[in-house]
């Protein structure tokens, strides 16, 4: 493709250095070499500004192919939510191709929003996630195991995504690495708050739905735990000093 692969290696440093900012004690690791199972990167070797070499990592599945896994999935028209925001407005007297987004119903967006979210509820639900680790899982000891480092990687990623400003964030850009449970994101083509410029910006600092939260709530209090010490580490760090752009 043609995306810059200067992002990839720089948001890959920046994984890095806030998984490094944790130590094996706050993160209850039995070895500091326990911490490389917490959170999976990938190296990115930049050859020219469109052109470089990725390293695949293995044994990844995305959070869409688990959602498509669900019994009752469907695929979607990737279209559907403009088509029912586009008959909405038209219903309330509003043309959307003459009103600026900006003038647009914030009402009836939520409520299409709102139909759409109980759409898919029906289809997988909020535990889907959650699912495929118990069905990796060989034991109650592997699965809370599990539930801990996704909890971790969770943090780290979401920190980094703040300071990073990684935009994208779908379903096929975040994936679980299925034996550790660890999630890894991939494709940061709209990084440093590149989503901000977008003609329809991204505000959302990071990626917390339903989906994901379900499974964070097997270790309750863990994930806001381990990211509020990184966004103060990371402000306050005399070694690694991450500033958020703004």
């Amino acid at each position: 493709g043609a995306d810059d692969v200067r992002n990839d290696a720089l948001v890959m440093q920046i994984i890095r250095a806030l998984g490094d900012m944790l130590d094996a004690e706050a993160l209850m690791c039995a070895q500091p070499s326990d911490k490389e199972q917490l959170f999976k990167t990938y190296d990115a070797i930049t050859l020219a500004p469109r052109c470089g070499m990725v390293r695949w990592v293995h044994e990844l599945t995305s959070l869409i192919q688990m959602a498509k896994h669900q019994p009752n999935f469907r695929e979607h028209d990737m279209l559907e939510w403009r088509r029912l925001t586009y008959e909405a407005l038209k219903n309330a007297g509003i043309n959307p191709s003459k009103t600026p987004r900006k003038l647009w119903d914030h009402g009836i967006l939520l409520q299409v929003w709102r139909t759409l979210r109980a759409r898919r509820q029906s289809e997988t639900g909020d535990g889907f996630i959650r699912t495929e680790l118990v069905l990796q899982a060989g034991s109650p000891k592997q699965l809370f195991a599990s539930y801990r480092r996704f909890a971790a990687s969770m943090a780290i990623n979401s920190a980094a995504s703040v300071f990073a400003g990684m935009g994208d964030r779908h379903l096929e850009n975040i994936s679980v690495h299925r034996p550790t449970g660890a999630v890894v994101h991939i494709d940061f083509s709209v990084s440093f708050h590149k989503g901000r410029r977008l003609k329809v910006p991204e505000r959302v600092p990071m990626r917390l739905t339903a989906g994901l939260r379900s499974v964070l709530q097997s270790t309750p209090g863990e994930f806001r735990k381990l990211m509020s010490d990184l966004v103060a580490k990371s402000r306050w760090n005399a070694g690694t000093r991450l500033v958020d752009g703004d």
